[in-house]
């Protein structure tokens, strides 16, 4: 009974991890797709820097491969890793 449950759960984890990788692709694609029509250069206010920094830091280092509007200062970014 137990190896059942085993393995039920793993599938069912497998199904919501490709499940996100699809909807995170998609995010992606719509993203790319918003930034062409916006001007070159995009300002951002102290509080909308400090809320991406938040949620990068949870992010970790991996926050240098989705970075698009935005890219930290070198002072921002060890603030994120730590």
């Amino acid at each position: 009974m137990t190896r059942l449950l085993h393995s039920f759960f793993l599938i069912l984890a497998q199904s919501t991890h490709d499940e996100l990788i699809q909807k995170v692709q998609y995010l992606k694609i719509e993203n790319q797709i918003l930034r062409d029509k916006l001007p070159k250069k995009i300002s951002i206010t102290p509080a909308e820097r400090r809320r991406l920094l938040k949620f990068g830091k949870l992010v970790g280092s991996a926050i240098t491969e989705l970075i698009s509007i935005v890219h930290p200062r070198p002072r921002d970014l060890c603030k994120m890793v730590v």
